[in-house]
């Protein structure tokens, strides 16, 4: 085979898997080409490294909490009020279970139970494999183990971004009576 011939070959397979694999693409800021499977991506042993969560209650009060992958910070009305130790390991296994450890302030959690991907959801949005669903089926602190059955969604990550060493976990909701209060999420979760 010439050399021509032979990058001839590479550009045909290259452009072959680019459009075998940008169908994969679900989370507006994915990797445009990856060959590896979203359940392949999202699995495995993942550590915070950044993150915010903020609540906002118009005229009654507005919490934000900044994460750095060891630390929070607890801002109230804009005040920072508390910091202490805060720590999670995400382990997102194959066989669709997970064990998600949280320490803070000290006090260790151990969440475990079973996730799945979405479903594509006009109603909600969402492309197929967009979000995980996580089902909780116990929780251990200080030494209590406290278990759950039958089927529940207890939280769904929207999955803003999924490389094989990076997932970005980013949504917004909105709750409407009197006044809306907003509540956002983004965290970022590093390979172990």
């Amino acid at each position: 085979m010439t050399s021509k011939t032979f990058k001839l070959f590479l550009i045909t397979v290259s452009l072959i898997i680019g459009l075998f694999t940008i169908g994969c693409k679900k989370g507006e800021n994915d990797p445009l080409i990856s060959l590896r499977t979203r359940k392949a991506r999202i699995t495995g042993g993942w550590n915070l490294s950044i993150g915010t969560y903020s609540y906002n209650s118009p005229g009654i009060y507005e919490l934000k909490i900044d994460y750095d992958g060891d630390t929070a910070e607890e801002f109230v009305d804009g005040a920072l009020s508390n910091t202490y130790d805060y720590t999670v390991k995400f382990t997102i296994k194959k066989d669709f279970t997970y064990e998600r450890i949280i320490n803070e302030e000290g006090y260790g959690r151990t969440e475990k139970g079973n996730w799945f991907f979405t479903k594509k959801s006009k109603q909600l949005g969402l492309k197929n494999k967009e979000a995980i669903i996580l089902s909780i089926s116990s929780i251990t602190s200080s030494g209590v183990t406290t278990t759950y059955s039958g089927a529940n969604a207890d939280e769904i990550l929207i999955i803003d971004r999924l490389k094989n060493d990076e997932v970005i976990f980013k949504a917004e909701k909105t709750y409407t009576s009197t006044v809306t209060d907003t509540e956002k999420y983004e965290y970022t979760y590093l390979k172990i």
